[in-house]
């Protein structure tokens, strides 16, 4: 009884150690904004070029930011979304900053989907490789006992045994589909909607999402994208959500003056 108890305050300890992620809402410190869809949408313009930003979403660990990049240069731009970055700032006031975080290559995340698919893959195999080995082991052990008497109780333990298997196969398959249908759709949304790196002709756009690191525990930051020659800085006030905090709600509502 006593070590019963310890079990189930164990997986009791076990279950309460886990709490949600924080999430995060990234308000924009600008002085023009316009709303779509929800979005609050940044514009900047600087020497005949234009860029559309606002923060998507953090998921997984990114924040997602929707960019767009228009040229209207005589001379065609080139766009490098692994070279945008977070510089994370000590107050609003700061102009130089402390750590910088660079977004992630759409090019490297796609190439690292498929190294995962690929090891994935190769896992399976090697399952279904070690259950052959097993079977064929209980084929040779059942063999060898044909016309040995068994008692019902040897019975029931190999009817046991297979049923165990054949669970333990479809539990393991399962989760390989599962994982790989989850690479597969994470690589066909980054290959089909990240901001990739593009040369952009006069009087052309570009659109996509970029992806940067989650970074807990601070304010203010500048996401900075170097582009044409020039660089854009955009101020963000980070925000942790709390469903029960009126603080919150006046963050994101009260302009900052």
């Amino acid at each position: 009884m006593k070590t019963q108890m310890l079990v189930v305050l164990f997986c009791f300890n076990l279950m309460s150690c886990f709490s949600s992620l924080p999430v995060y809402y990234l308000k924009p410190i600008e002085n023009e904004t316009e709303w779509y869809n929800g979005r609050e949408v940044i514009k900047k313009n600087k020497n005949h070029m234009t860029i559309f930003i606002n923060f998507d979403q953090s998921k997984d660990g990114y924040f997602i930011f929707d960019t767009e990049i228009h040229n209207f240069k005589k001379d065609v731009i080139s766009v490098f979304p692994e070279g945008f970055y977070i510089n994370v700032l000590e107050d609003i006031k700061d102009t130089v900053g402390v750590y910088k975080y660079f977004s992630y290559d759409p090019e490297i995340m796609l190439l690292d989907i498929q190294n995962k698919i690929s090891e994935e893959n190769a896992s399976y195999l090697n399952y279904l490789s070690s259950q052959v080995i097993l079977r064929f082991f209980n084929i040779v052990t059942d063999i060898a006992t044909i016309g040995t008497p068994e008692t019902d109780e040897q019975l029931d333990k190999k009817i046991e045994r297979n049923q165990q298997q054949e669970i333990s196969m479809s539990d393991r398959e399962a989760r390989h589909l599962n994982r790989i249908n989850e690479l597969e759709y994470f690589y066909e949304n980054i290959s089909t909607t990240a901001l990739r790196k593009t040369t952009i002709k006069r009087f052309d756009s570009i659109k996509g999402k970029i992806y940067l690191p989650v970074i807990h525990n601070i304010e203010y930051f500048r996401l900075i994208i170097p582009v044409g020659g020039e660089t854009f800085d955009f101020l963000f006030q980070q925000v942790k959500y709390n469903k029960n905090s009126k603080e919150f709600q006046k963050q994101i509502l009260k302009p900052l003056k």
